[in-house]
């Protein structure tokens, strides 16, 4: 990310996205550094900020904000790029939020939009739906088309809710080249409330225990061989983590699902946590269909439970680790 960054401060920005990607003499990198400056300096400035100094509270970092700028970068990599690599998406994602919000920030707001899109949260991919759209639309060279999108949520002056109104039904994302970064729990649950924390993990202990009593399944030891480690399993570990925390309307709900789910994989799996927990971050939002159907099974079970049905208990992941589900 380093010599990125340092391409980008290298270089004027371009006042002609399109053409620069014409201008032959100049490398993709240089082409793609040029953009991001061209469209975020103008908002920045609109709004009173220079680089990196974007506050990290309120308006300034909702999900429709941090969305669209992870919109932005996804989009003008996929325009000025015919082959596109990991070390590419780690950069210029990496470089988007760190022109925004700072280098200490930047890490954590990608996790957190990453895992929000992982989740499909609609508030999120509205901001990232229409910062691609407005790329696209310059790249087109489309009279009027302007990527404003920053300026617009932040300028005191809209709704968000009308000017990008959330996804309800979000397509399906394109396969991603990148693995998920990895997140400190201890970073994470240090801005968080404990007790809040503990509550949360109570409420999963609770659905999840009595599932790995039938099965026989001692937590802390589960094989990544079995059906209790497969992609299923591993989605429904993560999707009961999200219903979990939306059901419980802490806020931000999206920060508590994370530490949650990195603590639950830790709590299930042990050693193997982690590498599971990045794993799956990463099936879900290739839409992996093993991994998704997990989701839903634990999307199912919390609805279940919150809308107290008379005698119901969860059995999603006992469903899946017996392997009833799949006779």
């Amino acid at each position: 990310m380093m010599g990125f960054i340092q391409r980008l401060f290298g270089s004027k920005p371009s006042p002609s996205p399109s053409a620069s990607v014409r201008n032959e003499p100049q490398t993709i990198e240089e082409v793609q550094a040029k953009t991001l400056l061209g469209f975020l300096i103008p908002q920045l400035q609109l709004l009173g900020f220079e680089l990196e100094e974007v506050p990290t509270t309120g308006k300034y970092v909702s999900k429709r904000s941090r969305g669209y700028i992870y919109g932005l970068a996804a989009a003008i990599l996929g325009a000025t790029s015919q082959k596109i690599n990991s070390g590419m998406v780690d950069d210029i994602m990496h470089t988007a939020f760190t022109l925004v919000w700072g280098r200490e920030n930047a890490q954590r707001l990608f996790d957190m939009t990453l895992a929000e899109c992982a989740a499909r949260n609609g508030d999120t991919l509205a901001g990232s739906y229409r910062a691609e759209a407005d790329v696209g639309e310059v790249f087109q060279e489309k009279p009027h088309a302007a990527v404003m999108g920053l300026w617009l949520l932040n300028n005191g002056l809209n709704n968000p809710e009308v000017i990008m109104p959330p996804i309800e039904n979000p397509r399906p994302l394109p396969p991603s080249n990148s693995d998920p970064v990895e997140t400190s729990i201890d970073d994470l649950a240090s801005r968080l409330d404990e007790p809040k924390i503990t509550l949360l993990c109570d409420c999963f202990g609770q659905i999840m225990m009595p599932q790995l009593e039938q099965l026989g399944i001692q937590p802390g030891g589960i094989e990544h061989s079995s059906l209790a480690g497969s992609a299923q399993a591993c989605g429904y570990v993560q999707g009961l983590c999200a219903a979990i925390a939306d059901a419980s309307g802490f806020q931000p709900n999206d920060e508590y699902g994370v530490v949650l789910g990195i603590w639950a994989f830790d709590e299930m799996y042990g050693n193997i946590g982690q590498v599971l927990h990045r794993k799956t971050m990463k099936a879900i939002v290739d839409q992996d269909m093993s991994a998704i159907h997990g989701v839903l099974l634990a999307r199912e079970d919390m609805s279940a439970l919150s809308e107290k049905r008379p005698d119901y208990k969860a059995s999603g992941f006992r469903q899946i680790a017996s392997g009833s589900l799949f006779k």
